[in-house]
C-alpha cells in the first residue's frame, strides 16, 4: 500500500487494499510460529490494516481536496479573466470554458471530485450568465455609440455637402 500514488478513484484504493490484506494474512499464515496466540495476532493484524487503510483514505481525500481546489480556483480565475477583456469575445469565453472543464475532468481524481464538479458547475453558470450580460451591455453601448456618430454624420457632414455652394 506504501507504494500507492494518491490521490485515487477510491474503488481503485479498496482493491489495493484488499489485495494488500490478502498478502498480508497470507504472509502471517506461512510465517507464524504456535497455534495459541494466532488467532489475537491475526486480530491485531487485521486490526492495523484497517487503521492503515483509514489512514490512507483519509490522506486520499485529502490530497483529492487539495488537487481538485487548485484546479478549481485555476479555472475560476481564468474565468475571471475571460470577464474582463476589453473587447468581448463569445468565441473566446467558450473556448476557455470549454478548456476549463476538460482539464478539470481529467486532473480532478478522487473522492473530491463529485462535491468539486458540482461547485464547478455552479461557478461556470453565474459565469456565463455574467459573462452574458455584460457582453451585451458592451454590445449596446457599441451600437448606441455607433447610431449617434452615425446620426452626427448624417446631420451636419452630409447636409453641408448637399446643399450647393453660391458664389456672389
Amino acid at each position: 500500500m506504501t507504494k500507492v500514488i494518491l490521490p485515487i478513484h477510491e474503488e481503485s484504493l479498496q482493491c489495493i487494499h484488499e489485495a494488500s490484506r490478502a498478502e498480508s494474512l497470507k504472509s502471517f499464515d506461512e510465517q507464524h510460529f504456535g497455534r495459541h496466540h494466532a488467532k489475537k495476532s491475526v486480530e491485531t493484524l487485521d486490526e492495523d490494516i484497517e487503521k492503515m487503510f483509514k489512514n490512507f483514505m483519509m490522506a486520499n481525500q485529502y490530497q483529492s481536496s487539495k488537487l481538485c481546489e487548485a484546479l478549481h480556483t485555476k479555472c475560476e480565475d481564468q474565468m475571471d479573466q475571460l470577464q474582463v477583456l476589453r473587447l468581448p469575445s463569445m468565441a473566446k469565453f467558450n473556448a476557455g470554458f470549454l478548456q476549463c472543464n476538460q482539464s478539470f475532468g481529467k486532473e480532478c481524481v478522487g473522492p473530491s471530485k463529485t462535491i468539486y464538479e458540482q461547485r464547478m458547475v455552479k461557478m461556470m453558470g453565474k459565469s456565463k450568465s455574467s459573462f452574458i450580460k455584460e457582453y451585451n451591455h458592451r454590445l449596446f453601448n457599441w451600437l448606441v455609440a455607433f447610431s449617434l456618430v452615425m446620426v452626427i454624420v448624417g446631420r451636419f457632414i452630409i447636409k453641408f455637402e448637399s446643399t450647393p455652394t453660391r458664389l456672389v
